[in-house]
């Protein structure tokens, strides 16, 4: 793994924290930007991969580097690709995701795409041999000017560029949609969590680019969590520090499955592990980030125990969840 940064990096000035623009958290937005937010926006799923950004240094160099600038030198296909679709001292803004190729069983039809887990996303980009498999999906396409705050585009202007990368070997073009209300963000987001997504980002689309490490009205991620109810069948011994205590849970899931999941905090996994009486056979809530296609619970985690609560969700087969996203 490559520790150089590239050129743009230290052509800017930047720290590793400010660096480039970055999306607030819907859930941490002040109490002014809370007034001050504002519909419409245009809304696309937010994608659970590796943030990179490609600038152009001149013909026949391009140089792809992380949000703090540490180059990545595993993607030479999209280095080559940039040569030839950008202009130089330009600068294109993507995630990298690996699409993981969809084995279908006899009278299945195909599916929406899916990814590989971020940790393997990530060892790919940061490794030393090349990942031709790396997929750049592209958020944005700015000339340096725009990306220093020199020349205030807007989004808008700026994603049409980005449209132009239809079609192209190794793009994909993330789609931006309208989007009238938070409600209507809130929906997209459970749509997107249901079928494996992470979240959504909104963007306003007449805000130029603000670099050094922005957060702000401009961008705006919504993840939201998708949420189970679901009996305790066992406690899990943990490893490492957690040997001699509870390192999971055991959960029922459908279709005669289990889950382990964590979460507790240390006098729960003690507790339990003493007297696991206590949460074998309770119901408790479970909360995800998302759920795959084939019903697979992303980064399931413990919440509390529903003491309200005396069946679960695979008792009532009700599979679909509860989505949660951030209030304003």
């Amino acid at each position: 793994m490559s520790t150089d940064k590239i050129q743009l990096f230290e052509r800017v000035g930047a720290d590793e924290d400010h660096f480039v623009m970055l999306c607030k958290d819907l859930k941490n937005l002040s109490k002014k930007e809370n007034k001050d937010l504002k519909f419409p926006y245009w809304i696309s799923r937010k994608y659970d991969g590796i943030f990179c950004i490609a600038h152009k240094v001149r013909r026949g160099l391009v140089e792809i580097g992380s949000r703090t600038g540490e180059r990545y030198t595993s993607m030479k296909h999209i280095e080559q690709a940039c040569d030839k679709i950008m202009a130089t001292d330009t600068i294109m803004i993507f995630e990298a995701m690996i699409e993981k190729p969809q084995v279908l069983l006899e009278g299945e039809t195909e599916t929406s795409v899916t990814f590989e887990k971020l940790n393997k996303i990530s060892g790919a980009c940061r490794g030393s041999k090349q990942a031709p498999e790396i997929v750049a999906y592209v958020h944005d396409f700015l000339l340096y000017s725009e990306f220093c705050g020199l020349k205030t585009t807007p989004f808008a202007m700026r994603y049409s560029r980005v449209c132009l990368l239809h079609d192209v070997d190794h793009f994909e073009v993330v789609e931006q949609k309208y989007c009238p209300s938070l409600e209507a963000a809130k929906e997209m987001c459970k749509n997107i969590l249901e079928i494996g997504g992470e979240g959504v980002v909104l963007t306003a689309s007449a805000s130029p680019y603000m670099f050094k490490g922005y957060r702000g009205l401009a961008k705006i991620k919504l993840k939201g969590t998708l949420s189970f109810d679901l009996r305790v069948l066992d406690v899990v011994e943990g490893k490492g520090k957690f040997k001699g205590t509870v390192g999971a849970l055991r959960v029922e899931w459908f279709n005669d499955k289990t889950i382990d999941i964590s979460g507790m905090c240390n006098a729960e996994r003690d507790l339990w592990w003493l007297n696991k009486e206590n949460i074998v056979g309770k119901i408790v809530e479970v909360e995800a980030m998302n759920k795959s296609p084939k019903g697979v619970l992303t980064q399931p985690r413990f919440k509390c125990i529903r003491f309200d609560k005396g069946d679960s969700d695979v008792d009532l087969n009700v599979d679909e969840g509860r989505i949660r996203c951030y209030e304003v």
